[in-house]
């Protein structure tokens, strides 16, 4: 900084750095580099941050859960809001480190199958490698994402629930297309490959047969029949 007389008072003036000339054979555009934000946000606004934007910088943590919560504790649960958080704070995180874990610590009822696999393709596709945590309820749309993690780990007390897209259809199934319930199969088919192809990295395959019979069904798990299963890697013991 340097101070400008005028008028008998000094007035502060920022004082640019010089400009470093261009050499033979140097590009005069800058390179680009990663600003690492987590170094320099202020207390306030990194508190804010996980608070108000549902990311951790510092500790490379994603909180993924409803967006929103009405007065009656009524969620938005699976649905384009959080597909836009997951996606935003995916990103941010990978700018800071591409060779860094990221954590995902999620609680979902469920919500809207389209939006679920659009999260879980996000997750698949990070350069990261993605730890998904579950606290609480896993369940119908919030349990396909869950598989997208490279480590799935659930809480003790965690409840996992599966279930096919059927359900809806043959409530509506007077006034339902056939392109509509030719999608809704599909994505039901696509729902079980997913699981089955979980099941069979994690070591367990005969089990595809067991989930198969009762999928048709709501089917409820713990977090110790989960991992039995192969729908999840094991159960946390430390946050």
């Amino acid at each position: 900084m340097a101070n400008k007389d005028l008028g008998g008072k000094k007035i502060a003036r920022r004082i640019s750095p010089p400009r470093r000339k261009i050499g033979q054979g140097e590009l005069a555009t800058p390179k680009h580099r990663i600003v690492r934000l987590a170094n320099v946000l202020p207390f306030e606004d990194y508190v804010g941050t996980i608070f108000d934007n549902h990311v951790d910088i510092l500790g490379r943590t994603i909180f993924l859960n409803s967006v929103h919560v009405d007065a009656d504790g009524n969620e938005s649960g699976t649905d384009a809001s959080m597909n836009d958080l997951c996606a935003k704070a995916l990103t941010l995180l990978e700018q800071q480190d591409l060779q860094k874990p990221i954590k995902i610590v999620t609680a979902n009822f469920g919500g809207e199958l389209t939006y679920a696999f659009g999260i879980y393709d996000r997750i698949k596709l990070s350069p990261c490698r993605v730890v998904i945590h579950g606290y609480g309820p896993i369940m119908s749309a919030g349990s396909l994402i869950f598989q997208a993690g490279d480590v799935r780990l659930l809480a003790p007390n965690a409840v996992m629930m599966l279930h096919y897209a059927e359900s809806s259809i043959e409530s509506m199934r007077d006034v339902a297309s056939d392109s509509m319930i030719k999608e809704h199969k599909r994505i039901n088919k696509r729902l079980m490959e997913v699981y089955v192809e979980r099941i069979t990295r994690a070591g367990k395959p005969g089990n595809e047969r067991v989930l198969n019979q009762k999928i048709k069904d709501t089917l409820f798990l713990t977090a110790t029949e989960a991992v039995a299963i192969g729908l999840a890697d094991g159960i946390i013991t430390k946050a």
